[in-house]
């Protein structure tokens, strides 16, 4: 069965995605396989293969979340226990 509304399909599983972003739908068959592989988040250029592979979640792996070098609640964190400028 196809998927007729991508863009709200992922949204369900959180990921929003802006408008400018292509999104392309492809079947996988018996003989043929599609592989996701995530995009590398900003900031990681000089990360190792190591540090990078800790960043890959399931979710990120069947397309349903982008990796992030920090998350949200890290950074939140972070930004709590910084002293003031």
């Amino acid at each position: 069965m196809a998927v007729r509304e991508p863009r709200a399909l992922l949204r369900e599983f959180g990921l929003h995605l802006d408008d400018a972003v292509a999104l392309h739908v492809h079947d996988s068959t018996a003989e043929v396989r599609y592989m996701v592989l995530p995009r590398r988040p900003a900031g990681t250029d000089e990360w190792d293969e190591a540090r990078l592979a800790a960043l890959v979640t399931r979710d990120c792996m069947i397309g349903v979340a982008l990796p992030h070098a920090y998350p949200p609640a890290a950074t939140t964190a972070v930004a709590a226990l910084s002293p003031p400028p």
